[in-house]
């Protein structure tokens, strides 16, 4: 007994009618009436009572219509939710993000965004620095991750990447210090010997910081740890030391805080959505395409990405 013998019984059991229930079938009455002769001898009771002149179900066929009429549907529900996989539509997505890029309005639009467009699409969501996803992605542990790179940085070449905003790295000081008092751009070198408020686990940002003091021949003196940017700014604001991070976090609205541009020409940051190349699959290039759109809405997306990506969504490096 299969699927197409459960959906005869059942349009004969609707229309209790053989001719009527092969119409509606689009087959022929006679092989019909064989199929379900067949599957009354291997269950093993009549279904229906026949006479010359009417059908009618038998108990054994009454009980059984709600549990057919059950299993059709769940039939049809499961090789509905086997298409919607094959067509990115269905399945499962682990998304990474690091601590900043929920500031960013585009990203939990682009969560639910796409949750309305595929409701069988079950979002797993990670929150974890940029070395973190990276390792997560490279083990197959993580599908897609928006992670922080500095300004022309490499990415591993098993993983692909489209940026999708760009902020800048400034200095975030307490009001009350000297860096509050001028508007100009701070080198870099000055700020040696200043105490640093940084990240507890490594992140993208800090190893651009360190690379841009390192240019000018000192490494950052970090004297506290935060575990995120907000935590990083209430330090900041208590006068225990210096900051740099993305411009973003001046949305957190953290009083006694001073901001100052940089004078360097690598203060760039780029978040990225960063997937890898082997096993890319059509869920992926769905949600890629999501972001891309969101973050196309908040005219946030850089130009590069803009160049053609914002049409085909495919992989660059």
């Amino acid at each position: 007994m299969d699927i197409r013998h459960l959906r005869y019984f059942l349009a004969v059991a609707e229309e209790l009618n053989f001719r009527q229930a092969a119409e509606r079938l689009h087959i022929s009455q006679p092989p019909l009436s064989m199929q379900i002769k067949a599957m009354e001898e291997e269950i093993g009771v009549p279904l229906f009572e026949r006479t010359q002149r009417s059908v009618k179900l038998s108990p054994a066929g009454e009980f059984l219509v709600p549990h057919v009429r059950e299993t059709i549907s769940k039939f049809d529900q499961t090789r509905e939710l086997a298409n919607l996989a094959a067509r990115g539509e269905a399945g499962r997505l682990r998304v990474g993000f690091t601590a900043s890029v929920p500031m960013r309005h585009s990203f939990p639009a682009t969560l639910r965004h796409f949750r309305d467009l595929y409701p069988y699409v079950k979002q797993e969501i990670f929150h974890s620095s940029t070395n973190v996803q990276l390792d997560m992605l490279k083990s197959g542990s993580l599908d897609v991750g928006f992670v922080r790179l500095p300004y022309r940085a490499k990415i591993d070449p098993h993983l692909a990447k489209v940026n999708m905003w760009r902020d800048e790295l400034i200095l975030y000081a307490a009001a009350d210090s000297k860096w509050g008092e001028e508007q100009e751009p701070v080198p870099i070198e000055t700020l040696a010997g200043e105490p640093f408020v940084s990240f507890s686990a490594p992140a993208g940002s800090f190893e651009q910081v360190s690379f841009l003091c390192s240019q000018t021949g000192f490494l950052p003196n970090v004297v506290q740890h935060g575990r995120d940017g907000t935590a990083i700014l209430g330090f900041v604001a208590a006068g225990v030391g210096v900051a740099i991070l993305p411009d973003i976090y001046i949305h957190t609205g953290i009083s006694g805080i001073v901001t100052r541009k940089l004078a360097s020409p690598d203060t760039k940051s780029f978040v990225v959505l960063a997937h890898r190349k082997e096993g890319y699959s059509t869920l992926i290039d769905q949600f890629k395409r999501a972001a891309i759109a969101e973050t196309m809405v908040t005219n946030i997306l850089p130009d590069d990405t803009l160049s053609g990506l914002a049409i085909n969504a495919k992989p660059v490096i």
